[in-house]
C-alpha cells in the first residue's frame, strides 16, 4: 500500500474537522478511485503538498501532531485550487497532444496500436474458442474433418510478448539502455 493510500482516509479526517472543503473533496474522491486514476494522482499530489506545508516528507506525515497537520491543511487548503488548474491543463495538454497525434499524417499514425491489440485478441479467441468450439460441432455433426492451427501457442505467445515488450516496454527498455550507457561514457 502507497503512502498516499495511508495518507488519504487521514488527511480526509483533517479535512472534515478544519472545514477544507476542497482538499476534502479531492480526498473522497481518491477513496471512491479504486484504479488509481486522476483523482489518486491529484491526491498524491495534495499528500505531497502538505507535506511541504508542514515541512516534512511524506514518510513523516504521520510523525505530525494532529495541530501540525490539521494546520499544514488549512495552509495548502488555499493553494488547493491552483493545484487543481493545473491539473486540468496538465490534462488539457495531454488530450491536445494525442489529437493532434490523431489528426497528423492520417489515420494509420495512430490507428496502428488499436488494430495490432484488436487483431492480437481476435487472434487469441480464436485460438481458445473458435477453433475448439468449431471442432466440437464438426465432431457432432460426424464430420471427418477439423480445424487445424496453423500456429501453437508458444508463437503466438511470443508474437503478442514481443508486441507488447516494444509497445508498453519500448520506452522503458530505452531508458533502462541510455541511463547505462549514461553511467558508462561517466567512466
Amino acid at each position: 500500500m502507497s503512502v498516499s493510500a495511508v495518507a488519504i482516509p487521514i488527511i480526509l479526517d483533517v479535512a472534515r474537522r478544519v472545514g477544507a472543503p476542497v482538499i476534502e473533496s479531492i480526498m473522497r474522491k481518491a477513496l471512491g478511485d479504486k484504479a488509481g486514476g486522476v483523482a489518486g494522482d491529484l491526491a498524491g499530489k495534495v499528500i505531497e503538498a502538505i507535506a511541504g506545508k508542514a515541512r516534512r516528507t511524506t514518510d513523516e506525515l504521520g510523525e505530525l501532531s494532529s495541530g501540525e497537520l490539521e494546520q499544514a491543511v488549512r495552509d495548502f487548503e488555499v493553494d488547493a485550487p491552483q493545484l487543481i488548474l493545473a491539473q486540468v491543463e496538465q490534462q488539457r495538454e495531454a488530450n491536445r497532444l494525442q489529437l493532434a497525434e490523431m489528426e497528423k499524417d492520417g489515420t494509420w499514425t495512430w490507428a496502428w496500436r488499436p488494430a495490432t491489440m484488436w487483431g492480437l485478441l481476435a487472434g487469441w479467441l480464436w485460438f481458445l474458442a473458435g477453433v475448439p468450439l468449431i471442432n466440437l460441432f464438426l465432431a457432432l455433426f460426424g464430420a471427418s474433418m477439423h480445424v487445424v492451427l496453423t500456429v501453437d501457442a508458444g508463437t503466438w505467445m511470443t508474437v503478442t510478448g514481443v508486441y507488447a515488450g516494444l509497445y508498453m516496454g519500448g520506452h522503458t527498455i530505452k531508458s533502462g539502455v541510455d541511463k547505462v550507457t549514461e553511467i558508462w561514457r561517466k567512466k
